[in-house]
């Protein structure tokens, strides 16, 4: 089925999706300096606290942070129709960069105290405003599409484990 240019879906904005994009740029960088300046670690037990920093500035600095901001993109295109809520998914990120340092911080120095418990709520609520966003946004849509229902059980299977 051929479309004219008026009924072409927009994506987000790139104003939306490029934060998501830059701060997992930075977080590699930053894992790659830790890996650099702990190697010494490796020779060691694995449950070090530099290499459990390490390993959460990769999983989550930047590979959630990929994954949530191309899901941004990538969502409309799925659903047929613009994001639900840009508010909302610049409220994911606010508060996954809030709290993914706060939490890698307390893994690097292995204080489990308010640090940790704060980045742990935060990166939840990130994840829990995202879950909204694609919720509503797959309720709003006038086309069935499976893969949007994977995106969003995606999501929240990455929120339960």
């Amino acid at each position: 089925m051929h479309r004219n240019n008026s009924e072409l879906v927009k994506t987000t904005t790139h104003k939306v999706v490029l934060p998501f994009y830059v701060y997992a740029a930075l977080a590699f960088l930053a894992s790659a300096v830790m890996l650099f300046t702990s190697s010494h670690t490796f020779t060691q037990h694995y449950f070090q606290p530099h290499i459990l920093a390490i390993t959460h500035t990769m999983a989550l600095g930047w590979g959630t942070m990929i994954i949530l901001g191309s899901s941004h993109q990538l969502l409309p295109i799925l659903i047929e129709r613009e994001l639900y809520s840009n508010r909302l998914a610049y409220f994911t990120f606010a508060f996954a960069a809030a709290g993914i340092p706060l939490l890698i911080w307390s893994f690097y120095t292995f204080n489990m105290q308010w640090p940790a418990q704060t980045g742990a709520v935060l990166i939840n609520v990130a994840v829990l405003f995202y879950l909204i966003n694609v919720a509503a946004g797959i309720a709003q849509s006038k086309t069935e599409n499976v893969n949007a229902i994977f995106v969003f059980a995606a999501g929240i299977l990455q929120n339960w484990y």
